[in-house]
């Protein structure tokens, strides 16, 4: 018996035919599409299965079948790039953690608690009733910046005149019909606009950080990133910064409120 050969294994859940190649495995035997379809765990947990587990929860996925039938999504945060997307139902309490109609609907009484970080410093938390908001200094900081992107421009600037000051004497040695150096080694190196410095320095933010810890039989935390802003390598502005920081910390700020409404449709904001 071959990988060609016409007698598949089948399932041990379910009797249907396995797939021949990289079929998933519960103690070491292939499973079917059909019930690998089910499969909405975290990473590595169907690993640490055993049938009868396994089992157990295709039984708890298929009786999430009527919650998936009333999830319709009235807004998502997406994570960008292979980051994945949070959906959320606000008018029947459910969100969903994969754009895919198979994947598990999570009630808003699973969430145990939420929050939301810059690089390790909180901004937003759940709290017993009421959402925690906690006053950030990434603007502050972005303008204390000032001095050096100042510093950089008036480098830049200079870069700038040199490159002109180059092409000038460029054009006058033709006009002229000075005949160019003919030591190697003896001509200056002909600057490019490769050569032009750039604005490396870091932003106040690395990356905005949300975690959502549930009461759930099969996932008990979640956690994405989502990249901090960043200044523009050539013409660095700290207004440019704020607008791009604002602009993400506000949807960050709309998933906090959506999400402690979920969990307390009474919430207010409680600023900390």
């Amino acid at each position: 018996m071959g990988l060609f050969s016409n007698h598949k294994k089948v399932c041990p859940i379910c009797g249907n035919p396995t797939p021949r190649l990289l079929p998933t495995k519960i103690e070491d035997m292939p499973i079917c599409k059909e019930c690998d379809r089910k499969i909405d765990l975290p990473d590595g947990a169907v690993n640490e299965m055993n049938l009868a587990r396994f089992r157990e929860y295709l039984t708890f996925y298929d009786n999430n079948q009527t919650l998936r039938d009333t999830f319709t999504e009235t807004w998502r945060y997406d994570f960008g790039f292979g980051g994945g997307s949070l959906l959320l139902d606000t008018d029947h309490r459910l969100l969903r953690l994969r754009d895919d109609e198979r994947a598990l609907v999570f009630e808003a009484s699973a969430i145990k608690s939420f929050t939301i970080k810059e690089d390790s410093t909180t901004i937003y938390a759940s709290g017993k009733e009421n959402l925690k908001c906690h006053e950030s200094d990434a603007p502050e900081r972005a303008r204390s910046m000032s001095k050096l992107i100042e510093q950089f421009l008036l480098q830049r600037q200079e870069f700038q005149w040199m490159l002109q000051r180059q092409d000038a004497a460029e054009r006058q040695r033709t006009r002229s019909g000075s005949p160019m150096p003919t030591v190697i080694g003896n001509e200056p190196r002909r600057l490019t606009t490769l050569d032009a410095p750039t604005f490396d320095a870091k932003g106040p933010v690395s990356n905005f950080k949300i975690t959502i810890s549930f009461q759930h039989p099969y996932w008990g935390k979640v956690n994405w990133k989502v990249d901090g802003p960043s200044f523009d390598r050539d013409q660095p502005s700290v207004e440019e910064y704020l607008e791009k920081y604002e602009k993400k910390e506000k949807k960050l700020h709309t998933l906090a409120k959506k999400l402690m409404k979920m969990m307390n449709p009474a919430a207010k904001e409680e600023w900390v």
